[in-house]
């Protein structure tokens, strides 16, 4: 493994090549310049700021993006919505089309479609304030009992599930199934 440290700006007693290899942010151009660009997947790890720009410069230059995978830590969104449901879509686990999602407590109905990403961004769409923090299904903050119907999963999580879904990393389970009523929907305890 070979490691390329860049620091934004040095302090005085920092000594290129030595503590660090390069200045300024690391850019699609230092990428370009650090790795014989084949047949890679590439991870991004950090606050959806900093990842943004090489996640852009990655699908710019025609990366395929199931093969650029990313993890947010804060209080983040991912990269491109929809992009995490466009992957279970692809592998067969979801389609076309809109599911009802009703939110118990709240007396709220919405509709789930692929573009309105997971049942969080749905939840905050019908102005509903769900918990979170990592936006990502490790930290098991957004986890609600679901009452009926089920979910699938964008990305395993990590968090324990127990009776729980998290609401983060996931969707309506059979979203896009055909439109004779073959899907109820889901009902969260929210």
């Amino acid at each position: 493994m070979n490691v390329h440290i860049r620091y934004s700006e040095p302090e005085s007693d920092d000594r290129l090549g030595h503590a660090y290899d390069g200045i300024g942010h690391r850019t699609i151009d230092v990428l370009k310049q650090l790795l014989p660009f084949d047949d890679y997947d590439f991870y991004l790890c950090g606050p959806p700021p900093f990842m943004q720009s090489p996640y852009d410069g990655l699908t710019g230059i025609g990366v395929r993006r199931e093969r650029i995978h990313y993890e947010s830590f804060g209080s983040g969104t991912g990269l491109k919505p929809g992009d995490r449901v466009e992957a279970l879509v692809r592998t067969g686990q979801s389609g076309e089309g809109t599911v009802p999602v009703r939110f118990a407590k709240s007396a709220i109905t919405a509709e789930w479609s692929r573009e309105r990403g997971s049942l969080l961004e749905v939840a905050e769409a019908a102005g509903l304030a769900p918990l979170f923090g990592c936006r990502s299904g490790i930290c098991g903050t957004c986890a609600t009992k679901i009452t009926s119907g089920a979910v699938d999963y964008i990305e395993e999580p990590l968090a324990p599930r127990r009776q729980d879904l998290l609401l983060c990393c996931s969707i309506p389970a059979g979203a896009g199934a055909p439109a004779d009523g073959a899907n109820p929907g889901v009902v969260l305890d929210l």
